[in-house]
């Protein structure tokens, strides 16, 4: 263990964890709320590169694959509605975007996931 960090307990690390989304929750509201006061047709899009992780152990294949690959995703689409599939993934978010908003056709990609653990090298990966 580095000097100074404390090894947290796994009820610890969640009842941190929810402390910081309850936190997190209050402040994007607050800045959506500034942001379509000022623009009230304004896109807005949230979006988190994994899910929160909480059961992942990225020592051993396990079924935590769903929990990390959970992505969040809202988005603020005026006059755009249904502009996303209900099953988004990352790679596909701003195509759909570009096409709707600018007139840019860009391919849809394959909604392909994958993960490392640590016994891989960094360039190996599990689909």
């Amino acid at each position: 263990m580095r000097a100074g960090r404390r090894r947290w307990s796994r009820c610890c690390s969640l009842a941190r964890y929810r402390e910081q989304v309850e936190y997190l929750n209050q402040r994007v509201t607050q800045l959506i709320d500034r942001v379509t006061a000022g623009n009230p047709t304004a896109t807005v899009i949230i979006m988190s590169d994994h899910g929160s992780g909480s059961e992942f152990d990225a020592t051993t294949r396990g079924g935590e694959v769903e929990e990390r690959y959970g992505i969040l995703f809202a988005a603020r689409t005026p006059g755009h509605e249904g502009l996303f599939a209900t099953d988004q993934t990352p790679v596909n978010i701003f195509a759909p975007m570009l096409d709707r908003y600018l007139g840019i056709d860009v391919p849809r990609q394959p909604d392909t996931s994958y993960l490392g653990y640590l016994e891989l090298t960094p360039l190996q990966a599990v689909e």
